[in-house]
């Protein structure tokens, strides 16, 4: 494997998609060895499995009965049908892959079978929020943004009372909350800590050697503010809390594993077909048609 560059090209594959495309039954560790050529192809640098987290059941219910989700999902899909809709790959209920993509055992088949063609692997870690289901909310309800009942009645799509405790929903300062996830107080020391713990103990786990690199909250428009009420949509101010410190995404593979940059000063990710950045230190997607585009498996993402 050679050593990994300034300006990696990097393949994202949305795996759920992708493994449906392939056939029944199919996981991880049974894909066949033409299917990762095609994905791993020649100046492909590292190859992003997007969406190996264990989804969660309580996000896909959110799902399948919110009427703006499954209007967005009938618009992709006409005849779509609840067995269509698998959740988002951005609720996530734990950081442990889930069962029917293969487990970690699939995952880790993943990773070999990469790594003899030469190409790392890429996982992502999303800082700001977890499904409402996440083992936190019970174990850990101090990480995240609580509110009172009072704020729920007043902004009913701005919280949600999950078995007693009022949460702020996840949001991006420019769009409406996110039903289906609630957010982490950034500002919290024992929510930094404790996403330090998952990202040694679950990613590493996973394959991922090495952690550095961005905060969890760039100074930029890409999260809230957390700590504090959401503001209304397009008013949001968010800052970079002090010592902050997991990173957003990390790579995997000897050898030399190292974290990729997502966004900051360090450089961002730019999707095929979208234009490219060619900062030092920037990241950009293999000019390549993205594997898993066109399954019935709705696949909610958000960038």
């Amino acid at each position: 494997m050679t050593r990994w560059p300034a300006q990696p090209v990097i393949h994202e594959v949305d795996t759920w998609v992708w493994l449906t495309e392939l056939g029944p039954d199919r996981t991880l560790d049974n894909v066949p060895a033409h299917a990762w050529d095609q994905v791993a192809l020649p100046g492909v640098d590292a190859v992003w499995l997007m969406g190996v987290w264990e989804r969660s059941p309580a996000g896909l219910e959110i799902a399948l009965r919110n009427e703006q989700l499954l209007a967005s999902f009938r618009a992709a899909l006409p005849d779509v049908a609840p067995a269509d809709v698998v959740g988002s790959p951005y609720c996530i209920r734990r950081y442990v892959v889930d069962a029917r993509l293969g487990g970690p055992a699939g995952l880790a088949a993943a990773r070999a079978e990469l790594a003899r063609r030469g190409v790392r692997l890429l996982l992502h870690y999303v800082p700001n929020h977890v499904a409402p289901d996440h083992p936190w909310v019970h174990e850990r309800p101090e990480v995240f943004v609580r509110r009172g009942p009072d704020d729920l009645a007043r902004e009913p799509d701005a919280f949600v009372d999950v078995d007693g405790q009022v949460l702020a929903r996840g949001r991006d300062p420019y769009f409406p909350p996110w039903p289906d996830v609630v957010h982490l107080d950034a500002s919290s020391a024992r929510m930094r800590d404790a996403s330090v713990e998952t990202l040694r103990r679950r990613v590493a786990g996973a394959g991922v050697h090495r952690l550095a690199g961005q905060p969890v909250v760039p100074g930029d428009h890409r999260v809230v503010l957390a700590g504090r009420r959401p503001a209304a949509p397009g008013r949001c101010k968010p800052v970079r809390p002090a010592g902050a410190g997991p990173c957003a995404a990390a790579v995997a593979g000897p050898p030399g594993p190292v974290l990729a940059p997502v966004a900051g000063a360090a450089g961002r990710v730019v999707r095929a077909g979208r234009g490219r950045d060619d900062r030092p230190g920037a990241l950009r997607l293999a000019p390549v048609v993205g594997a898993g585009t066109s399954s019935r498996s709705t696949v909610r993402e958000r960038g």
